[in-house]
């Protein structure tokens, strides 16, 4: 009876690497980066930075830098320099993953990229004042009512407010306590905005509504 020979050691190495084809974890997010405007990319950068500068372990910081780094090297350069954290050699040189099925950049994935965009289904917010012009507001909810758009009438105040000629409007939040919303001001708003029809503008503003005055 032959007997084998006993096995010999294994010389190679182990290896924790992931395999190449977890680069398509990282195609999705690339192709959403990839097509959003420059005015999007920026509003991305400054989130990213604003909740990182907020955890206190720096390793988890850089940890997510890491990851923007296998989106986009532009991407991660711009947040690390907001934590102070410099990308290595090797970070700028990840191979980063291939489109999504050919598809580079997708402009539908963008709020601004299609300056033509439908709005249907959108939701505008119509400030009003006591001296709301109702000719005025009913030819705005009837235009808003065209595109398939959904209108919410605000006051500083729940209940209805009495228009130029008489008609009721049911008020459906206040200036305080409703979300920015995009925002129209109807006819004969000739005084100048108190604070809380302020504070809804200015919040409108902020999250770069469109007004319509």
């Amino acid at each position: 009876m032959a007997l084998s020979p006993p096995p010999s050691a294994s010389t190679a190495k182990k290896s924790a690497s992931a395999a190449p084809s977890f680069g398509e974890y990282y195609a999705q997010p690339r192709l959403f980066w990839l097509s959003q405007t420059p005015i999007e990319q920026q509003h991305i950068i400054d989130g990213f930075s604003f909740e990182l500068s907020k955890v206190v372990r720096t390793w988890i910081r850089e940890r997510v830098v890491d990851h923007l780094a296998h989106i986009d090297t532009k991407l991660a350069e711009a947040v690390g320099a907001n934590l102070g954290i410099e990308l290595s050699d090797d970070q700028r040189n990840i191979t980063l993953p291939a489109p999504v099925n050919g598809v580079e950049k997708d402009p539908s994935l963008s709020l601004y990229a299609d300056a033509e965009g439908d709005v249907k289904g959108r939701v505008v917010a119509v400030l009003l004042n006591e001296r709301t012009s109702a000719q005025d507001l009913v030819q705005l909810l009837q235009a808003l009512q065209a595109q398939g758009v959904h209108s919410k009438l605000l006051y500083s105040r729940m209940g209805e407010v009495i228009a130029d000629d008489g008609s009721p409007l049911p008020i459906a939040g206040t200036f305080a306590g409703s979300p920015s919303l995009t925002g129209g001001c109807g006819g004969g708003a000739r005084r100048r905005p108190q604070r809380p029809e302020s504070g809804a503008v200015t919040r409108a503003i902020t999250c770069w509504k469109p007004i319509n005055i």
